[in-house]
């Protein structure tokens, strides 16, 4: 009788667990609406298993606060939470704007390296002071994820003019891509990289995710600096390295790099600037079925329920997205700004974990 009901509890245990917990993690990005650790506590409860910390915003402050957070969170709930540092990595960037600009199409204006004066309305700042010198006549210039396309007419030493092919607004710090050039002056590893891994590893993260990986040396790059860091804070503890696959010299060196990773993540947004969206799809999978060959982990990540930003529902298309990246068998799926700074996101974690358990239910 007794073993009967031990049987019976250990099934319906089991069963629980198994419907609560799908095998494929999610990694929620943390930030302002995502940081208290009242907040935590619900985000963990509806389906997070890692903490995304993106070095591209925020404060150290605002980081460590996070952290301790999460901690507390963690006690309270008894269950450990992985945590992601996610570099900035060599990303162009607009500088700084003193209020959003509306760019109309047909509209000419200039990129400069200069610093902008009171009235130059026509004149917008970037941070990247070798573009002009490397970018061509005829090149596209992309704005904050391929939303604003731009064409260069003409350049100085310190200007790009442009015109505007597809309309848009900008403000500050938002990414630039020039898919078109190859940008040899730019470093995989910044020096603001670096400066953010000497503060974020005395917090003992689990793992590093490297932007824009070009090459597997990069990733050599970072394991030697990580470990001239650590030995500062006597630490044993080496975080796992993830290569974000996002441009087009990492694709040309994807099998290379996937071999010297310890996980890989399909970093879509900027991956879809640089090689075109009608591929990225085909890219996914290829990634992914690398990564699986060579036993790696695998990350989907960017606008898998961006919707839910200020939605609190899905569309069916994000409902299917998740799904497939489940049915080509990735690891872990990434919300970014759905939980960081959108309305609902408790609501997104908890739908990402429902799309998850049912499409598993047939993988």
């Amino acid at each position: 009788m007794w073993y009967n009901i031990l049987i019976y509890a250990f099934f319906k245990k089991f069963s629980f667990f198994s419907k609560i917990m799908p095998k494929t993690k999610i990694i929620c990005t943390l930030g302002p609406k995502s940081d208290s650790k009242s907040e935590l506590v619900r985000l963990i409860q509806s389906g997070m298993s890692m903490a995304r910390l993106n070095f591209s915003h925020g404060t150290y402050e605002h980081h460590e606060k996070m952290i301790k957070n999460l901690r507390k969170a963690e006690k309270k709930l008894k269950k450990h939470i992985t945590i992601i540092v996610d570099l900035q990595g060599p990303k162009i960037r607009i500088g700084e704007l003193s209020k959003p600009i509306f760019l109309k199409r047909s509209q000419e204006i200039i990129l400069t390296t200069n610093i902008i004066q009171t009235g130059e309305s026509q004149k917008i700042p970037i941070q990247y002071k070798s573009l002009p010198s490397e970018i061509k006549t005829g090149d596209h210039i992309l704005i904050d994820d391929g939303l604003i396309d731009l064409v260069v007419l003409s350049k100085t030493k310190t200007d790009i003019k442009c015109k505007v092919c597809v309309s848009g607004k900008i403000s500050s710090h938002k990414g630039i891509n020039a898919p078109d050039t190859n940008l040899k002056a730019i470093k995989t590893i910044t020096e603001k990289d670096k400066k953010d891994l000497e503060f974020a590893l005395q917090f003992h993260p689990e793992y590093v995710a490297l932007s824009f990986v070009k090459n597997a040396k990069d990733i050599i790059d970072l394991r030697k600096f990580i470990t001239k860091q650590l030995s500062k804070f006597s630490q044993h503890n080496f975080p796992k390295i993830i290569s974000k696959i996002e441009c087009q010299q990492g694709i040309k060196n994807l099998e290379k790099i996937i071999k010297i990773s310890d996980m890989v993540m399909v970093a879509r947004g900027d991956l879809a600037v640089e090689v075109g969206d009608e591929k990225v799809p085909v890219l996914q999978r290829k990634i992914i079925e690398l990564s699986r060959k060579y036993k790696k982990p695998v990350i989907v990540a960017t606008q898998m329920l961006s919707s839910m930003i200020d939605n609190a529902r899905p569309t069916r298309a994000e409902a299917s997205d998740i799904a497939r990246a489940v049915f080509e068998k990735a690891d872990i799926v990434m919300l970014s700004n759905e939980t960081s700074v959108g309305k609902y996101p408790f609501k997104a974690a908890h739908m990402m974990k429902l799309i998850i358990r049912e499409a598993e239910k047939i993988v």
